[in-house]
Formats: structure tokens, sequence, C-alpha cells
């Protein structure tokens, strides 16, 4: 049952006991008794009702306050209830741009590595390269020593002049 509902069969109920406070039955009853108790009885059938009818607007009105509390409560409820979807909505959505940022700097430390091998091995390379070309301008060094020794050795060495003008034409 609703709180309007409520209130609504209660303050009938307050209205039904404050017109049924049986002073109107006793009162015509006092008047035709000659008995004087008769009349104290009517007088405080009559203040009885009367506090009693008292009781009942202020019990009336405290169901009325009642309900109204209740409603406001519900309206408050209702709007609590709206602005707590709204932070769900909210942190989810901020979980989302959490995990797209998680995932973007596991993406970045990946790109890092990667570059940081790359780097190995051009490093490595020129390293080898630095190496290959000492090596071969020892080599090239080493084999200018040997040329020239073998020059002075065929220079040791006399052909005919008839030879050598063949030697000569045949190397053109």
């Amino acid at each position: 049952m609703s709180a309007k509902r409520v209130t609504e069969v209660r303050s009938r109920s307050v209205a039904l006991s404050g017109k049924a406070d049986g002073s109107d039955a006793l009162e015509p009853l006092a008047r035709f008794t000659s008995n004087p108790a008769g009349a104290v009885v009517a007088g405080e059938v009559r203040s009885l009702a009367q506090r009693s009818k008292a009781a009942a607007a202020r019990t009336e009105q405290l169901i009325r306050q009642s309900v109204e509390e209740v409603a406001s409560g519900e309206r408050v409820t209702a709007r609590a209830s709206g602005e707590l979807g709204q932070i769900v909505a909210a942190v989810t959505q901020a979980s989302g741009v959490m995990g797209e940022a998680t995932r973007g700097a596991r993406e970045q430390g990946e790109a890092v590595a990667r570059i940081g091998a790359a780097m190995d091995r051009l490093e490595a390379a020129a390293g080898g390269s630095a190496s290959g070309a000492e090596a071969s301008a020892a080599a090239a060094e080493e084999l200018s020593g040997q040329a020239a020794e073998l020059a002075a050795l065929v220079a040791t060495f006399r052909l005919p002049e008839e030879t050598r003008v063949r030697s000569a034409d045949a190397a053109a």
C-alpha cells in the first residue's frame, strides 16, 4: 500500500473517530436525567471527546507530515539514484581511458625495445665494418709492401729490348 493511500485511510479513520466521540449520544441522556451524576458523566464524556478530537487532529497532521517526508525521501532517493548512475558511467569511461593508456604505454615500450635492438645491430655492424676496414687497410698496406718487393725483384731481371717492346704492346 502506498504512503498516500495509508494517509487517506488514516485520515478517514481519524475523522470518523472524531465524529463518534459519544458526546452527541450522552448529552440528551444527561439532560433527561434528573440525577446530577449524569450531568457530571456527560461533562466528562464531553471533555474526553474534545481531547480525543484534538488527538485525532494531531494524529492526522502527523500522518500527513510523515507522508510528505516519505515523498520527499523518495524524490531524494530518485535523484541520488540518477547521480549514482552518472558516477558509474563516468567511472566506466575513465576505466576505458585508463585501459587505452595502458595499452598505448605497452605498445610504446615494445617499440622502444625494438628500436634499442635495431641500434644494437647497427652498432655491431658498424663495429664489424670498422674492424673489417682496419683489416683491409692492413692487408692493402702489406700487399703494397709485397708489390714493391716484387717490383724490385723483377727489376733485377733484364730482358732483351725486343721482348720488352712486345710485352708492352701486348699489355696495351
